[in-house]
């Protein structure tokens, strides 16, 4: 279905004293009253801000707030989120001058934040046609959510007639950012008592003797140690186990062909 929706002749003056320009005042509070109700059941909604009143908006989604103290016309409307992703449009060929689209969520009683907004839907050929200086913008509603769209001008003569379409459908085509997947801690973490915990130290390998069993030697010797010499040039008169039997030499000649026996 096709939902018509013109501009009220309730705030066509500008210069009307019970209107106030500065919307964080008691415009803010008389949106309810002015805005527009759409649903996404509207595929395209004609308005215009010929006559609307001049406000003064904040930056929002990349759209600036005015460069005109007085502000710009612009045109509201508002509607309740069903928990789709809807889509604006002033893209149509009917749409008349340079617009701007700023999408506010009322969070409390005339407090409202900004959910997305659009100058120039140029980022892509399919938005709008080449060239193009009308705007487009795409979000996820909150079911029961109450939003404020704010159609107004680039420049403070921006103004004219508009043709705004409403799509609204799945969110399979809207990203959501995706929770963070819990990744193992690089740092050691407590563990039970009961739990085996690997651990990183190196020990010596433990390597069997291979000193001669303590049979073959003497009882004096095992019962007092003797003192440990350094090698001398020449040897030196000791005891030698040769054959299995202790000797008893005087002198050792290292050139002799054979042993003491």
């Amino acid at each position: 279905a096709v939902g018509v929706i013109m501009f009220k002749s309730s705030n066509n003056d500008p210069n009307d004293d019970d209107i106030d320009t500065e919307t964080d005042s008691s415009n803010r509070s008389q949106l309810s009253d002015i805005a527009e109700p759409i649903k996404c059941s509207f595929s395209s909604i004609s308005g215009s801000t010929t006559f609307e009143s001049f406000f003064r908006e904040p930056s929002c989604g990349g759209v600036t707030t005015s460069t005109n103290t007085e502000g710009n016309k612009g045109k509201w409307f508002s509607f309740l989120g069903d928990g789709s992703c809807m889509t604006l449009s002033t893209c149509d060929p009917s749409t008349e001058f340079d617009t701007r689209i700023r999408v506010f969520q009322e969070v409390s009683n005339n407090n409202r934040i900004c959910s997305t907004g659009n100058d120039d839907a140029l980022d892509n050929a399919s938005m709008c046609p080449p060239s193009s200086l009308q705007s487009m913008v795409s979000f996820i509603t909150e079911i029961g959510g109450l939003y404020y769209i704010f159609v107004d001008g680039f420049g403070e003569n921006g103004s004219g007639n508009f043709v705004m379409t409403i799509d609204c459908g799945k969110c399979s085509t809207v990203l959501r950012t995706p929770q963070p997947t819990p990744q193992p801690s690089p740092h050691p973490t407590s563990q039970p008592t009961n739990s085996r915990i690997p651990m990183h130290f190196t020990f010596p390998a433990i390597q069997s003797s291979t000193a001669e069993p303590s049979a073959f030697l003497p009882e004096a010797e095992l019962m007092t140690p003797q003192p440990t010499s350094q090698p001398s040039s020449q040897p030196t008169e000791k005891n030698l186990f040769v054959s299995g039997t202790w000797k008893q030499i005087e002198k050792v000649d290292l050139g002799a062909a054979c042993c003491v026996g």
